[in-house]
């Protein structure tokens, strides 16, 4: 049977805060007599060992966590006491009594992997309520930081995963005007509706001419 897997850690909260966009394009040398950009480089572990109120987010959702255990750990106690008192007595049981226990497990099992779903979805909801609630709290405090220090690009060091940017260093719209600068390649007439021409299929075997003469014997 297949054990909760239910983790509360603060590598969890961590990785559900810092999902940005991963792997980054490497970034292009700077133009001649250009300044490079300024790049600051975080680590999110060390900020959430720090922080209070990671700290305080961490709490709950370990709180949760053994709560969640707590509430299930008499379904799976039940369970697998009963299925341990049906391997020791399955061989002294007549058929239609064992096929009877075997039928209730089948329920509890079901039953109890029902209840695993729900908790590992309330689980999963509290955790991203926390990380947006943690995001919400870090991305201003990042960006305040980085424009007094006058960082370009804020990123983190255990991921690579661009957490700010400095809207000096946003080329979107420098490719949005070379991609409709540039012709546009026609279309493939009838691509994608294209069929292949249909064939009538060959009989087997060779149908004798109409005017063929039957056979002497």
């Amino acid at each position: 049977m297949k054990k909760l897997a239910i983790v509360s850690s603060a590598l969890l909260l961590c990785a559900a805060v810092t999902s940005f966009a991963a792997d980054p394009p490497s970034p292009a040398p700077p133009a001649p007599g250009k300044p490079c950009p300024v790049v600051a480089v975080l680590d999110m572990n060390k900020i959430f060992q720090g922080s209070k109120l990671a700290q305080r987010l961490q709490s709950r959702l370990q709180g949760l966590d053994e709560s969640i255990k707590q509430q299930l750990s008499p379904m799976i106690e039940a369970y697998q006491k009963r299925q341990s008192d049906f391997d020791s007595a399955k061989e002294r049981l007549s058929e239609d009594q064992r096929a009877k226990e075997e039928s209730a497990l089948k329920d509890m099992q079901q039953q109890l992997s029902i209840a695993q779903q729900q908790a590992q979805q309330a689980f999963n909801q509290q955790r991203d309520a926390l990380a947006k609630q943690m995001r919400e709290q870090l991305i201003p405090a990042v960006e305040a930081i980085a424009r007094e220090k006058g960082w370009d690009i804020v990123m983190t060091r255990n991921g690579a995963d661009v957490i700010w940017a400095s809207e000096t260093v946003d080329g979107s719209d420098a490719v949005i005007a070379r991609l409709n600068a540039a012709p546009m390649a026609p279309d493939a007439a009838g691509a994608s509706t294209a069929q292949a021409p249909a064939t009538t299929a060959e009989p087997s075997g060779n149908p004798p001419p109409k005017n063929a003469e039957p056979q002497k014997r």
